[in-house]
């Protein structure tokens, strides 16, 4: 029997598996350490590029910039305004990569994050705001292409190092473009502005025979073909706003879909072990036959009792699935 790391890295390697894989996005998502030192990892505070880090006051899932008090107002003046550190000469990569891999654990993967700590995207509307970022695409597109240009330049430097000190098994990007619907920019702008920064960060990694993957929620569909044609391998977290069948025909299983039932639009009233025994079931037979699938590694074990603050309904709901992926899981391929 395979470890998690072995039959992760196989998949992502487009290998043969020992059924079907786990995943978890936290063996990716890890900075050098120097990305959050004035920050920290609750990320509040103010960055190196001056965005400052706020809590959102309805949401207890992350922080975002404060609103109001972005840092540029004029995408033609981001030369004056947007100065990327020097992670390169004044920081001991050496020492930062050893403290950080001390004690982790060598059954899961490490991947590593070295473009802007919020992804290029991101990184646009972070320094904006979301109505001045994506007008700037439109009405300066050249601006922000060359800002891209800048950043991408400073990312595949220190992802170099990264690389050379702390040796991960495959590198990673978070750079979410869409929302539940939609993605935020046109096929054609992303292909102009953002895509080459993506390539070009990809492609250190795979320069150095490492396999690269994205995160991006949402429905970000429209965009599996390019990045599949940049060389990644790996994409989570694909949520049910895109056609897993679809993708999975339309691309032949050349990028591992790291993915897991939701359970945003489940009504518990009206949940049976039999209805979902069958959804779940169903959604396994579209996502899971020949390959191309990676699951959330919690599905992997059976709970006993609730978690703290999970309903009773909840947990039956994630005990049932558990019990079905267990069945299943080694019945699709080899």
């Amino acid at each position: 029997m395979t470890t998690n790391k072995e039959n992760f890295m196989r998949a992502v390697r487009m290998q043969e598996t020992d059924g079907i894989p786990l995943y978890n996005m936290m063996w990716m998502y890890r900075y050098p350490s120097i990305y959050q030192e004035l920050v920290g990892p609750e990320r509040v505070g103010v960055d190196y590029f001056g965005v400052e880090w706020v809590k959102g006051e309805d949401t207890n899932l992350g922080s975002l910039p404060k609103p109001g008090n972005f840092i540029l107002d004029d995408i033609t003046k981001w030369r004056d305004v947007i100065k990327v550190p020097d992670f390169i000469t004044d920081v001991d990569w050496e020492m930062m990569a050893k403290k950080q891999l001390d004690g982790l654990n060598p059954d899961n993967p490490i991947g590593m994050m070295t473009g802007p700590s919020n992804g290029f995207f991101q990184a646009l509307i972070s320094f904006m705001g979301f109505t001045e970022g994506l007008v700037a695409c439109y009405e300066e597109t050249e601006e922000v292409k060359a800002l891209m240009e800048y950043l991408t330049d400073w990312a595949c430097e220190n992802t170099k190092l990264a690389i050379q000190y702390y040796k991960p098994d495959c590198g990673y990007l978070v750079d979410d473009i869409a929302h539940e619907h939609n993605p935020f920019i046109s096929t054609e702008l992303f292909r102009e502005i953002f895509a080459p920064a993506w390539r070009r960060y990809y492609s250190v990694w795979l320069d150095a025979d490492m396999p690269v993957g994205m995160h991006n929620c949402g429905r970000f569909e429209p965009f599996v073909g390019d990045l599949v044609d940049m060389g990644a391998t790996f994409w989570d977290a694909v949520q049910s706003a895109n056609d897993i069948g679809a993708i999975k025909t339309a691309y032949d299983n050349k990028i591992i879909l790291c993915a897991g039932p939701e359970g945003r639009f489940i009504n518990e009233d009206e949940m049976t072990e039999e209805s979902v025994r069958a959804e779940f079931g169903a959604w396994l037979d579209i996502a899971a036959p020949g390959g191309g699938l990676a699951i959330n590694e919690f599905m992997a074990n059976i709970p006993t009792e609730p978690f703290p603050g999970q309903s009773e309904k909840m947990f039956l709901r994630t005990k049932w699935m558990a019990e079905l992926f267990a069945e299943r899981r080694y019945g699709y391929y080899k």
